[in-house]
């Protein structure tokens, strides 16, 4: 098995790199830029396998203990370098709760277990993502998971004949294909971060590394090289082909994946145009420092995307991504490239080495996660970011779904049903009914929409089932409690009748479907939505119900939240607003459904959250000093009372 240097390998790695940097800095329309990273994967798994199989089929405990001291001396001072260095800079430029979640993704990372946190804390695609400058070390959790269980997974099958290494590797790839493709469908977080899911992309490298070399036939290597050429294309189109609404990392990935593997495969051969191009000098430095170029790309960009909110335009973000090319270069000069081969030095400097790395990032995460844990003084007084609580529900039958908000202990006289669009007007309808002496009852679930027998979906394959049970359990209560005579109706409307994300907003659409009609389009999920919204509106109104349609507050298309506690009350206040043209384009396709459901259910009111929130020019998240919003389009606390206040004085004057 050859195991010499193979520069086209290191120009490999600067198209995955340079996908993903130009995905991340937003230069040109590289929405899959992401695919970058399983390039990486597949590389890993033929290296990996490469070196583990040196041993010529008898890998024994001490090769084993050998190569995971390797391994930790090839990424990690680098790593815990970016680790330390971002968490204290970071610490300066964020705000409380931004710092004390980057603490807990570093006590995460510098355990390689960033992608289990991240599973748990957003998703890759999320629109917060960008205010977590750990986040891009997810994938060397999966990297290092990877070399846990590798050299393992080999020691059973190296000294078994090639067919039976390569039979061994294809069956953990097709189960790891086969859970991949499904957690893809139904939960694309876990698909995207864990490496049973991604285990497959590895073993594809791993069977390239296992199986045997192709004959030195001209007429073989001249089929391979046209092979690598179009797989050469492959991955120069892919990119700029797929975005994150794809089933990714399964099935799309294979695409990819296969390329990749096509030509570490056929690129060795010198006379093929992908191995002359891959070879060139500057893919080849690129591709050298490629593993410090990834660390250092994502921390720059969030770090200075904070410095200069609300956001970093096109120019600041080209000049980021030229700049963190010397950086890369500077930690791969003097902390990367130097201290790769440390496992062979002193072994007491070693040992030191090995414990204070790790020691140090999880001291400091730590630090931090604890001086964040309560507010500083200076913070009591800033915009409310979360949601309010509920009392228990102990009325009558209680029903443990339900939030009962406001006071009293008789039966909750109305009920607010709907998605995290209608839970952000809790606080307000809390003290609104608490001021009358009356319970409101909530039933609110994300992305779940008061749209009995329909579900949200991104990528028309998957949805929230227990959407649709909620939201039949919430009708049929309703329509059996006597007492709820009032019912008001909330949602994300324009995302449901827009599925587009606005503004500067990251992530995939959302999409309505039903058991009979799972076809996820625009188109569909309109008619859905309408077809749904008369009926329930109908349904209660025949009930004797009193039916509110709350419209959607104003989507901000930046992080209103973060742009009320960054700048002074003065500025946030001119510059955290969108126009309401803007606003009224990306609510014209609902508008268009409330009037043909006015029209069905015409004793149906509607109260509109524009009326508090926008003035005839523009719409804002901060009005007399107070921040209105928690995100891009979620209402704060006090925006929430805002909005329901004027909602009371509505009522009132009507």
């Amino acid at each position: 098995m050859k195991t010499q240097y193979r520069p086209e390998l290191d120009g490999l790695r600067a198209i995955a790199i340079l996908a993903v940097l130009f995905n991340h800095f937003g230069i040109g329309r590289v929405e899959g830029g992401f695919a970058g990273v399983d390039i990486f994967f597949v590389l890993s798994g033929f290296l990996i396998t490469v070196q583990c199989a040196r041993s010529g089929g008898d890998l024994r405990w001490a090769q084993i203990r050998d190569f995971y001291i390797r391994r930790f001396w090839r990424i990690a001072p680098a790593y815990y370098v970016v680790i330390l260095l971002t968490v204290a800079i970071g610490a300066r430029l964020m705000l409380a709760d931004d710092v004390r979640r980057m603490g807990h993704s570093a006590l995460a990372s510098a355990l390689f277990a960033a992608n289990v946190y991240f599973n748990q804390d957003m998703g890759y695609f999320a629109a917060s993502a960008i205010y977590s400058p750990l986040l891009h070390l997810w994938s060397l959790g999966v990297e290092a998971q990877f070399y846990v269980i590798w050299p393992l997974a080999l020691r059973l099958a190296l000294r078994r004949p090639t067919r039976v290494q390569l039979l061994f590797v294809a069956a953990i790839g097709l189960a790891s294909f086969a859970a991949s493709t499904l957690l893809s469908i139904h939960d694309v977080k876990t698909a995207f971060f864990s490496l049973p899911s991604r285990l497959w992309e590895f073993c594809l490298g791993a069977s390239v590394a296992l199986a045997p070399g192709p004959a030195s036939s001209d007429a073989l290597w001249r089929k391979l090289g046209w092979a690598t050429t179009g797989a050469l294309a492959v991955l120069l189109a892919t990119p700029f082909l797929v975005n994150n609404e794809a089933l990714w990392p399964a099935p799309t990935a294979l695409i990819v994946t296969l390329a990749t593997a096509t030509l570490i495969l056929g690129a060795q051969q010198p006379t093929s145009f992908a191995q002359r191009l891959l070879s060139l000098a500057p893919m080849v430095w690129v591709g050298r420092i490629s593993y410090s170029l990834y660390l250092v790309h994502w921390p720059l960009l969030t770090l200075a995307t904070y410095a200069v909110f609300p956001t970093a335009g096109l120019l600041l973000r080209a000049a980021l991504m030229l700049a963190s090319f010397p950086l890369a270069w500077l930690l791969h000069r003097f902390v990367e490239a130097p201290l790769r081969g440390a496992y062979r030095s002193d072994r007491r400097w070693r040992t030191a080495l090995t414990a204070g790395m790790p020691a140090a990032a999880l001291g400091l995460a730590g630090w931090f996660g604890v001086q964040t844990a309560l507010p500083a003084p200076h913070e009591a007084e800033a915009p409310g970011r979360s949601l309010s609580t509920c009392r228990s529900a102990d009325w009558g039958a209680p029903w443990p779904d339900a939030c009962l908000m406001g006071a009293g202990d008789a039966p909750p006289v109305a009920a607010l049903w709907g998605d995290s669009h209608a839970g952000h007007f809790a606080s307000g309808f809390a003290e609104a009914f608490g001021e009358r002496r009356e319970a409101i009852a909530a039933f609110t679930k994300p992305s779940c929409p008061p749209l009995p027998g329909l579900r949200v979906t991104t990528n028309g394959f998957g949805g929230r089932a227990d959407c649709e049970t909620q939201n039949a359990r919430v009708l049929a209560y309703i329509l059996a409690t006597p007492s709820i005579k009032t019912i008001y109706l909330a949602g994300r409307w324009a995302g449901y009748s827009d599925p587009t994300r606005f503004g500067n907003e990251l992530g995939g659409r959302y999409f309505l479907v039903s058991k009979a009609q799972p076809f996820a389009s625009a188109e569909n999920s309109r008619q859905l939505m309408r077809q749904a919204l008369i009926a329930v509106a109908q349904t209660l109104s025949k009930a004797g119900r009193t039916v509110v349609l709350i419209e959607q507050a104003p989507e901000m298309g930046f992080d209103a939240g973060r742009c009320a506690e960054l700048l002074a009350p003065a500025e946030a206040q001119t510059r955290c607003t969108v126009t309401r043209p803007a606003v009224m384009e990306r609510q014209r396709d609902a508008e268009a459904i409330f009037a043909a459901v006015r029209a069905a259910a015409p004793s149906m009111r509607v109260l509109d959250p524009r009326r508090a929130l926008c003035d005839a020019e523009r719409c804002y998240a901060v009005v007399n000093g107070k921040g209105l919003y928690a995100d891009f389009h979620h209402l704060s606390d006090a925006g929430s009372k805002w909005v329901v206040r004027f909602f009371v004085k509505q009522e009132q004057a009507d």
